[in-house]
């Protein structure tokens, strides 16, 4: 739809918009790169995350190993707990 109210102007929208057309296949191999692109990046990320993911899930594992290793009663009845050292 061309919304322009003076003749010239409504004139050079509409072949502004027949241009932007007859350009769109010509344009089309730079968004199916960008898309690829924005894809890879995507997967990449994923990846990442999962892996992050993995690590933070091994570190709270490891925690709770610790806590309930460190929280166990003594020979005297009292709870003995660890500091550990890196």
């Amino acid at each position: 739809m061309i919304y322009d109210k003076e003749p010239a102007e409504a004139w050079a929208s509409l072949v502004h918009e027949v241009v932007e057309w007859r350009l769109r296949p010509v344009l089309q191999v730079y968004r199916e790169a960008v898309n690829s692109l924005i894809g890879l990046l995507e997967q990449v990320a994923h990846s990442r995350k999962e892996e992050a993911i993995g690590h933070i899930m091994k570190d709270l594992s490891l925690w709770k190993e610790f806590e309930a290793k460190s929280s166990a009663p003594t020979n005297n009845g009292r709870k003995k707990r660890k500091i550990p050292v890196e």
